[in-house]
């Protein structure tokens, strides 16, 4: 075995051991943090109950309501000493188990969440590409005519936008295109009229109830991918072996793809490992404005009944997959960049 492959693969080792450490951190402070607030949230699921459909209630049912809350707090482990709840969830995560929810009983929430993910992913793995590829062409085609109108254009248009709320951008994309104009829906992954399943009236649904969602993220996202790129690009323009391509005399196309592109390409590449694996962050609020049946407004239902098993269940699913893609990027790049040392 070359020194070089050894070296390699006691790195990847190292990587993936501290991986799994970094993952059972996460989930344990993010289940401490949720004991650590002190409500119980069966009990103030049942007081809502009562307060919203039983304000007369009688002094039977709401003896009747203390038994069910005690019933259930059996049902989910909250009557049990609270290591050793700690120690039975971390049971059922190692089996790929959330345990039951409140809100979804009967119902696990990995079902739950299974059924959702797909929209999510989606609609905002989508959003992620698109503006991402956009970015990265108009990023290299300003960056070559920098100095030029379109250059300053886009660039001062890139900087005065790229940190513009997605939600501000929903919003607005909502009343022009869903109420002023009345183009596109605006609420909703589907339209309820359209029978569910593959066939094209559905998909056809689909893809229009996604245009103003996956729009508002995409448009954002673009702009900063742009400024990114352009820096990248102008730096490149400016190294000695470009200097020496451009004094031989060859065509742009040939220096924008062959020099360019090449080394623009490897930190884009990782910045969009690591955005694919957020793309979760940015479901919360986009699915709750625009009501798309995700795990962003799964979470905003769960956070909102305090269905704690839920909320901690996507929460978890979320950094783990931001740390799994950090890890990847961390294997795989010293193999696609041999100027990187381990």
């Amino acid at each position: 075995m070359q020194a070089s492959t050894k070296k390699y693969l006691m790195f990847a080792v190292r990587r993936i051991a501290i991986l799994v450490v970094q993952i059972f951190l996460v989930i344990s402070i993010i289940w401490w943090l949720f004991r650590a607030t002190g409500i119980n949230p069966i009990a103030l699921y049942i007081q809502r109950y009562l307060e919203s459909g039983m304000a007369t209630a009688t002094g039977e049912q709401v003896l009747q309501m203390e038994k069910t809350v005690k019933a259930l707090e059996a049902m989910y482990g909250l009557n049990q000493p609270i290591y050793i709840q700690y120690l039975k969830f971390m049971w059922q995560v190692l089996h790929g188990n959330f345990g039951p929810s409140i809100t979804t009983n009967p119902y696990p929430v990995q079902v739950v969440i299974a059924w959702r993910l797909p929209w999510t992913i989606g609609l905002l793995g989508t959003a992620t590409l698109i503006s991402w590829a956009v970015g990265i062409v108009l990023g290299v085609f300003v960056g070559w005519r920098r100095g030029t109108a379109i250059d300053k254009a886009l660039t001062y248009l890139a900087v005065a936008f790229s940190q513009v709320p997605f939600y501000i951008l929903a919003i607005l994309l909502i009343l022009v295109f869903a109420y002023m104009l009345g183009v596109l829906p605006g609420y909703g992954g589907a339209s309820p009229l359209v029978k569910p399943g593959f066939n094209l009236p559905y998909i056809i649904s689909i893809i229009r109830h996604a245009i103003l969602p996956g729009a508002s993220l995409s448009i954002i996202s673009a702009l900063g991918w742009i400024l990114s790129t352009r820096y990248l690009t102008v730096g490149i323009l400016g190294e000695d072996f470009m200097i020496f391509a451009e004094a031989k005399g060859l065509k742009a196309v040939r220096l924008i793809n062959r020099y360019i592109m090449k080394n623009v390409m490897l930190p884009q590449v990782t910045g969009l490992g690591i955005a694919l694996a957020g793309i979760f962050s940015g479901a919360l609020i986009v699915e709750a404005i625009f009501g798309y049946p995700g795990i962003g407004s799964f979470l905003a239902g769960a956070l909102g009944n305090l269905d704690f098993q839920a909320a901690q269940a996507v929460i978890d699913i979320s950094a783990t997959a931001t740390l799994i893609a950090t890890a990847v990027l961390d294997l795989v790049y010293p193999l696609i960049d041999p100027r990187v040392r381990y």
